[in-house]
């Protein structure tokens, strides 16, 4: 019965260093090759129309993220996010379309792709890739 009074003040050093070790343990979970090759003929994609990447990337831990996608000039055009989970392995490859919206305006754009992965119950860890540079031209009828 003498160590009936020290098991809540073990609870809580356990607690505390399970905390610690969330908050400040440093996760890899995904790395990606920059920039992000674009996978359109010349490197054109039209409003309105598709924008075909390709990944590289080595993913260490088998998560789910939200993914958000951004175009980026002048000003930044969001893209509709979306859940993924791409699978685990190192130098993997994996090609992915998006839609361009019919508004965007024609110039020289650069993709924006960040993974959101929710490591443990205390922390979110993102991942951002840019890509390398593209035309966007007029809408085609």
């Amino acid at each position: 019965m003498k160590y009936h009074k020290c098991i809540p003040l073990m609870l809580l050093v356990g607690l505390y260093l399970l905390m610690t070790y969330w908050l400040f343990w440093p996760y890899s979970v995904m790395e990606i090759d920059e920039p992000i090759r674009i996978m359109n003929l010349d490197k054109i994609a039209y409003a309105g129309k598709n924008l075909e990447y390709e990944l590289n990337y080595t993913k260490r831990i088998s998560l789910q993220a939200v993914v958000n996608k951004n175009l980026v000039n002048d000003y930044i055009i969001t893209l509709s996010p979306a859940l993924g989970n791409l699978p685990a392995g190192k130098d993997m490859k994996k090609k992915v379309v998006v839609s361009i919206p019919g508004y965007t305006c024609p110039g020289k754009y650069r993709l924006r792709w960040v993974a959101t992965y929710q490591v443990n119950p205390l922390r979110q860890i993102q991942v951002e890739a840019w890509s390398e540079e593209f035309l966007i031209g007029e809408r085609k009828k």
